[in-house]
């Protein structure tokens, strides 16, 4: 069985993000959080977590931490998604496990079911195999189905759970992971 691959046409490229991306990614961020979890997380805490979590200062942060890689999706100069890639092993893990995490994926809702969010995936892959990394992972919260269903496609198989709290209410996340190089 073969992975999934993109079938975008040749107007959608990835690249790496520079810190002059941080206020497009800050952006991009926010309005494709709240998109993907507007049914699922009440009003006010959505917006709670989003002005925390994707505030220009929290991304060029990120943009500029040790192990960081920002991937932007763009059709002609529009960024249309993005992801965030992390060396981290995951949790219950040795550090010195050569894992890398992948933090965040997501893709403009007009683009959902476009092949953009495929493309980043591919991507990510791709960064993961030169750095010599052994596995892919990520965090992704019990209640997204459709992420999960995603990520099965790429064969992530959960591997663990994790609670997290999420402004003051106690969630589980699954740990899911892949072979960095699956095929």
């Amino acid at each position: 069985m073969s992975l999934p691959r993109s079938s975008l046409p040749s107007e959608v490229r990835v690249r790496r993000a520079r810190i002059e991306d941080a206020a497009t990614l800050a952006a991009l961020g926010a309005r494709t959080f709240a998109d993907a979890y507007r049914e699922l997380i009440p009003e006010e805490e959505l917006g709670c977590y989003v002005a925390q979590s994707f505030s220009l200062e929290q991304i060029r942060g990120e943009l500029g931490a040790t192990g960081s890689t920002f991937l932007i999706a763009e059709r002609e100069t529009d960024a249309v998604g993005y992801a965030r890639l992390l060396e981290q092993a995951p949790p219950g893990v040795d550090a010195a496990t050569r894992a890398t995490r992948l933090v965040r994926i997501y893709v403009d809702q007009s683009r959902v079911r476009g092949g953009v969010g495929s493309l980043l995936m591919q991507a990510c892959l791709e960064q993961a195999r030169p750095r010599g990394r052994e596995s892919l992972w990520l965090r992704v919260w019990e209640e997204n189905r459709s992420a999960i269903a995603f990520y099965e496609k790429w064969r992530f198989a959960k591997v663990g759970t994790l609670e997290f709290d999420m402004l003051g209410e106690v969630r589980t996340d699954w740990i899911m992971q892949v072979g960095a190089d699956p095929e």
